[in-house]
């Protein structure tokens, strides 16, 4: 879009719409727009900002995978590693999804493994 913050998004161990993690990736460093979050009782907490040399471009396709392995969390754009964290609150399970907030996205090749 003409905006300058373009965003992607990767939600995980979602449990309700006040309640689950995500992944996201965007062109600038907003509040809630770039790094590992967590979303407890409608409470967004950032737990990873990522640095200003992984930010994406408007435009541009990107490889973006989440690993999570028990309580560790690795997140990889284009198979670098950009961040990891531990993190003992994270829930067994719960759903995925995809999504961008008030950006057009798109996305392909979602692949869900278990080890």
């Amino acid at each position: 879009s003409s905006t300058t913050a373009n965003d992607v998004a990767l939600i995980f161990a979602y449990a309700s719409a006040t309640d689950y993690w995500y992944v996201s990736l965007a062109e600038n460093n907003s509040s809630g727009n770039h790094g590992i979050f967590r979303v407890a009782n409608g409470v967004q907490t950032q737990v990873v900002d990522f640095s200003s040399t992984h930010r994406i471009s408007d435009g541009t396709s990107y490889a973006l995978r989440l690993q999570r392995t028990g309580n560790l969390l690795r997140v990889f754009r284009n198979d670098v590693q950009i961040a990891s964290t531990t993190q003992t609150a994270l829930p067994a399970g719960g759903g995925i999804g995809l999504g961008s907030i008030n950006d057009p996205a798109s996305f392909d090749d979602l692949q869900v493994t278990r080890p």
